[in-house]
């Protein structure tokens, strides 16, 4: 009795289990190569982009995997970005397709979770079979009792800054019109 009537609820929830990230690269191609080279790249946070060095086109899980781990490692300071990442290759008719799984093992946690999706490039050095890369998640990752995702909006562009944006999330409806100078509260309440 009494006080304002309830327009609405917001529920959140977190489940004990452990579900592995899984990505796919694919590199396809319209004749064969000899030297097109390509680069995965990671980027956790805006301030920190990490790039392989070049593979061959038909690189071994091995290497794939190799240069994923090695990622962020230098010889003044070590910033381990991935510890627990898992790669096969398969063939396929015009290409080959590796699939990483990250956070499968149980006793680490660095790599538990959503991830960001790696980001390919491929450089034809000279190959006619029009080489292409993408990257794509299969099954997002999940940790034991979640995790808050912290997501990055930017706005940038040339010159004074004026107008409006919206946002949009997974199956969500578009948020009101939302000043490009807004302050994180406003952001929040029309995200909410």
């Amino acid at each position: 009795t009494g006080g304002n009537p309830i327009d609405g609820y917001f529920v959140e929830w977190w489940t004990s289990g452990k579900s592995p990230e899984v990505q796919v690269v694919r590199l396809l191609y319209t004749s064969p190569l000899s030297a097109t080279t390509f680069t995965l790249s990671f980027s956790p946070n805006p301030t920190i982009k990490k790039e392989t060095s070049n593979l061959p086109w038909n690189a071994s899980p091995d290497l794939v995997r190799r240069e994923l781990l090695n990622l962020g490692w230098d010889e003044s300071r070590d910033s381990l970005l991935l510890s627990d990442v898992k790669v096969m290759r398969s063939t396929l008719a015009n290409g080959y397709l590796w699939t990483v799984t990250y956070g499968d093992n149980p006793d680490r946690q660095l790599n538990d979770g959503d991830q960001v999706c790696l980001v390919g490039s491929v450089t034809s050095n000279g190959d006619l079979g029009t080489p292409s890369i993408t990257v794509s998640t299969i099954r997002d990752g999940q940790r034991p009792q979640g995790l808050n995702e912290i997501q990055y909006l930017q706005i940038i562009g040339t010159g004074t800054l004026s107008g409006f944006y919206r946002i949009k999330f997974l199956g969500s409806e578009w948020t009101n019109y939302i000043p490009v100078h807004a302050d994180a509260e406003y952001v929040k309440q029309a995200l909410e």
